[in-house]
């Protein structure tokens, strides 16, 4: 009964198959600099040996090994997180002082009801990616956020690659707002996104904004866009230098309520 929330030290479990764990309220773990919460099998160190993420706990857990590598084993219902940290929801996996360098591999699974209400930056799934995510699906994602929010990640530097989001729910935030990605200085790449996005500046169907080295290729968007300034169907804003930054993608114009995109 009642919180966990963990803020430095170790919590092992070294057979979580036996050993049943779950909270009545809110979950939180510190960033892998401050202590570990390991209820994992596998060893995290290679794509061949990853952690296995089987519950929510797991997945939030993340945080506290910002740069293993983990595998999803089955498709997971995030609703329980809603009301995690007085209301604002799951906590971000990395963030800008301490991005996830690692590597998900969703195996093709499916994260179902993110519920996220922030009024910080850099929300979303993950908050500050580095590494690599593929292979997942977000389905009827809510995110409320300041600058650079997305459903999936807040930011990407890494490289997220057969990822999507669908389901009429919404994203939101102030500026840099994308329906998967909120900003984008990295690779995404297969990807899509059918969510409603909402922002003030650079708001995008699928990234808000690309910018420095980052490239989008093979992806579409439509879900409805609306913003103030530099909106997009796909893209809202887009200063990045690499040669062709956005290739082999589109959005829906009548569904996005857009006509252009960056």
């Amino acid at each position: 009964a009642g919180n966990y929330a963990q803020t430095g030290g170790t919590f092992s479990d070294p057979n979580p198959l036996s050993h049943a764990f779950s909270v009545a309220g809110s979950f939180s773990v510190p960033y892998s600099t401050s202590g570990v919460f390991n209820r994992y099998t596998g060893s995290g160190v290679n794509a061949s040996d990853p952690y296995i993420i089987r519950s929510i706990y797991d997945l939030q857990a993340m945080n506290s090994d910002l740069d293993s590598h983990f595998k999803l084993n089955n498709s997971l219902d995030l609703s329980a997180a809603a009301s995690w940290n007085g209301g604002e929801g799951f906590n971000p996996i990395g963030t800008q002082g301490n991005p996830f360098t690692g590597h998900l591999h969703g195996n093709g699974q499916v994260l179902k009801n993110l519920n996220m209400h922030r009024n910080g930056n850099y929300s979303g799934l993950f908050g500050y990616v580095s590494g690599n995510v593929d292979t997942l699906g977000l389905e009827d994602a809510t995110v409320y956020g300041g600058s650079y929010t997305g459903a999936l990640a807040g930011f990407n530097a890494g490289t997220l690659t057969n990822v999507y989001t669908t389901g009429s729910h919404t994203v939101s935030g102030v500026s840099f707002v994308g329906g998967l990605v909120g900003g984008n200085t990295g690779s995404i790449a297969n990807a899509y996104s059918s969510a409603r996005v909402m922002g003030t500046d650079s708001v995008g169907g699928l990234v808000g904004t690309n910018s420095g080295a980052g490239t989008i290729d093979k992806t579409y968007a439509m879900g409805y866009v609306n913003g103030t300034s530099h909106t997009g169907g796909l893209v809202g804003a887009n200063t990045s230098t690499a040669p062709s930054s956005v290739s082999n993608s589109f959005w829906d114009k009548k569904m996005t309520g857009q006509e252009t995109s960056a």
